[in-house]
């Protein structure tokens, strides 16, 4: 069972366009093994294939790379909006891509969904850059800030992501975080990798228009990849069922944190997510909320 509030109609499909790997717990295997593990549908088409992370490349190697042909791409998700089952839809993910070209494809199916479904909600996670800086060709990164974003109700940025897609230095606490957030072309931002207020703490920062949100719980070293699309997909998937994004923001980022701590407790590369599955459902982390009013600067 589950806490989320009860709903009288089954929630709709998710349609999840990200990375594949084979081993792992990143991208469409985080993606599709979460949200469903909620009891929401998900639809899966990969912007590129590879056996493992790269960030791996020092135990395991440097990984082949394959993305999905761009007209492969594109056809398949003309495909699925061109199909009489596009309805069962309600959202759409979206993560890593490969080329600008897989950006543009997924806008036009954004746009040809919003026809037949006004309410259709897009979620991006903007997946583009590290503390190193950029991992993604130049025109992608020009292609999510001028395209995606505009079309997206909801963006999870990590904090580097965020300054790199607004023009801005990176941020030194969370006032400029929040100013960056409200810069981005979207309505509403949660930017992970927030500074958190207690001492050796993180937290995600929720910042529309007119409020802001932060939501911070103890930091955890050597957390395995893969937390941000973990994050993004609890998310869409709480919301799904019914749930506010506040109260859904909190719940991820306590699944997040419980199941980072048992995976480098037990001295996993990856998130267990199959052998953790009961954090997805009822996380029990205690992560704490406060408006953005309350902040102050670290001491």
């Amino acid at each position: 069972m589950t806490d989320n509030p009860p709903s009288q109609a089954a929630p709709k499909a998710v349609l999840a366009l990200s990375s594949q790997v084979a081993r792992g717990s990143v991208g469409l295997r985080a993606v599709g093994f979460s949200i469903e593990r909620l009891g929401v549908p998900v639809w899966k088409v990969p912007t590129i294939w590879m056996p493992w992370h790269p960030g791996h490349a020092k135990t395991l190697g440097l990984p082949p790379r394959a993305p999905t042909d761009e007209k492969v791409f594109a056809d398949s998700l003309d495909a699925l909006v061109n199909s009489p089952v596009i309805g069962e839809v309600g959202t759409v993910l979206t993560g890593y891509f490969a080329s600008s070209a897989q950006v543009e494809a997924a806008c036009n199916a954004i746009d040809r969904m919003r026809e037949g479904n006004p309410d259709l909600r897009v979620v991006v996670d903007p997946v583009s850059a590290d503390s190193h800086g950029s991992y993604v060709p130049s025109e992608v990164i020009a292609a999510l800030r001028e395209k995606l974003l505009p079309r997206a109700d909801l963006a999870t940025p990590n904090r580097f992501e965020a300054a790199m897609f607004a023009g801005a230095d990176p941020a030194e606490d969370n006032t400029a975080l929040l100013e960056i957030a409200r810069s981005l072309p979207v309505k509403t931002c949660i930017i992970t990798s927030a500074f958190g207020l207690m001492r050796d703490s993180t937290g995600v920062l929720l910042a529309d228009e007119t409020s802001a949100l932060l939501v911070e719980h103890g930091m955890v070293p050597g957390a395995p990849y893969g937390t941000g699309d973990l994050f993004a997909a609890l998310i869409v998937a709480r919301q799904a069922l019914g749930m506010s994004l506040e109260t859904a923001m909190q719940k991820a980022a306590s699944s997040v944190l419980e199941i980072v701590a048992r995976s480098v407790k037990a001295g996993s590369s990856e998130l267990l997510l199959a052998r953790e599955q009961a954090s997805l459902v009822s996380p029990m982390a205690m992560v704490q909320a406060r408006p953005l009013g309350a902040l102050r600067r670290r001491a």
